[in-house]
């Protein structure tokens, strides 16, 4: 059974391998998270031409160019998450796994989605995850949470089956967090202290430590939550990975095996095999 003090131990030694592309891989994880501001600054002059009182116009097509403005602006930024961020974001997980099992993770690997006819099956799956938990936060904000967390392990499942039915991979983050949610949600709480640090510092504690940090502990959370854990053993070992040892089931670390599934003797892990 993983414990939060073992996957933040090695969430902490594991992204230091390659700093400069954990620090990259999260910023393009945080442009989802961290929305934009826009600061606009209206001065009114007399000049005769429309009315207004108190400085604030009395024009209707001065409401309505500013709400055309906000709308042009938020439907540019949804196709921008759908068709760029959110794969982007996918391959900035993907780069973070791949360092998580010991190996030589680059920059490169954050373009994992846009490579050999992955793009549109990690896009639509990506869409429909996020899609979901929108849809459930309308019956208020709990459902949303809930299933923000259950649908979590997604963009991990998609870098190791790039291919898999977009709703299997939904299916299967459920039911590799089936029992865990609660646990996971308590190891986010405990980040809560280096999330404080960041934002006193204005952000750069995050960007250069704390965000890298909290990405890798997921990747290890999801090695954890599989039944992987000798991919962080054996590359501080300085030896690969053996897929045939028969522990969870996987072949050789490129995705499920031929139908075996999980390792059905590992009742922690919440998938029954």
């Amino acid at each position: 059974m993983w414990t939060r003090a073992e996957l933040k131990q090695k969430g902490a030694r594991t992204f230091k391998r390659n700093y400069w592309g954990s620090v990259l891989a999260a910023l393009v994880i945080g442009l989802l998270g961290g929305g934009s501001s826009i600061y606009t600054n209206y001065s009114q002059q007399s000049s005769g031409n429309g009315s207004s009182i108190g400085g604030l116009s009395l024009d209707p097509a001065y409401y309505a160019g500013i709400a055309s403005l906000l709308l042009g602006i938020g439907i540019i930024s949804v196709i921008l998450s759908i068709f760029l961020l959110q794969p982007l974001t996918m391959g900035a997980k993907n780069f973070f796994l791949h360092q998580a099992k010991g190996a030589d993770a680059q920059a490169g690997d954050i373009g994992f989605a846009f490579g050999n006819g992955r793009y549109w099956n990690v896009t639509l799956t990506m869409f429909l995850k996020e899609l979901y938990i929108f849809l459930w936060s309308l019956l208020f904000i709990v459902p949303g949470l809930i299933k923000a967390y259950s649908y979590r392990m997604v963009p991990y499942i998609l870098s190791e089956n790039p291919y898999m039915d977009a709703n299997e991979a939904i299916t299967r983050s459920r039911e590799i967090m089936d029992g865990q949610k609660w646990n996971v949600f308590v190891l986010d709480l405990s980040f809560i202290g280096w999330f404080l640090l960041s934002a006193v510092t204005m952000g750069l504690a995050g960007f250069f430590y704390v965000n890298p940090y909290y990405y890798q502990t997921d990747a290890q959370l999801y090695l954890a939550l599989t039944g992987q854990e000798e991919y962080w053993k054996n590359a501080n070992g300085g030896n690969s990975w053996n897929g045939g040892n028969g522990q969870g089931g996987w072949n050789d670390g490129n995705g499920w095996n031929d139908g075996n599934g999980w390792n059905g003797g590992n009742s922690q892990d919440g998938w029954n095999g």
